[in-house]
């Protein structure tokens, strides 16, 4: 899971992708989905990816919009290679997709040294 993090903010960067308000709204926050909002915000900082700001709003929305089982899976196991068993393929596009949204990026931090 925190590889497919990297990769995904990583990913955002190569593609250049701007980010914005998916407007998805999502439902309610619950423990699972808190416990995992901070699981990758903690991720998400570690990393420090120099040029990275992440939209809390958006990325909490997104997490909101996952259903609270795999939230608690998804969080459980944040430290893992690979998602685990019992995600959803619908949840996996969520997050990999939704990351895009919520990451933004300065381009002139690339190049800067």
């Amino acid at each position: 899971m925190k590889k497919m993090l990297t990769i995904a903010a990583a990913g955002t960067l190569v593609l250049a992708a701007c980010g914005s308000d998916s407007g998805g709204g999502g439902s309610s926050s619950s423990d699972a989905k808190d416990k995992l909002f901070d699981e990758i915000m903690s991720v998400m900082s570690e990393d420090e990816v120099e040029g990275i700001e992440i939209d809390e709003d958006c990325m909490r929305d997104l997490v909101n919009d996952i259903p609270d089982d795999e939230a608690e899976l998804l969080a459980d196991n944040i430290d893992e290679p690979d998602l685990p068993d019992g995600v959803s393929e619908e949840t996996e596009d969520k997050i990999v997709n939704g990351m895009f949204d919520c990451v933004d990026f300065d381009v002139s931090a690339l190049t800067d040294e």
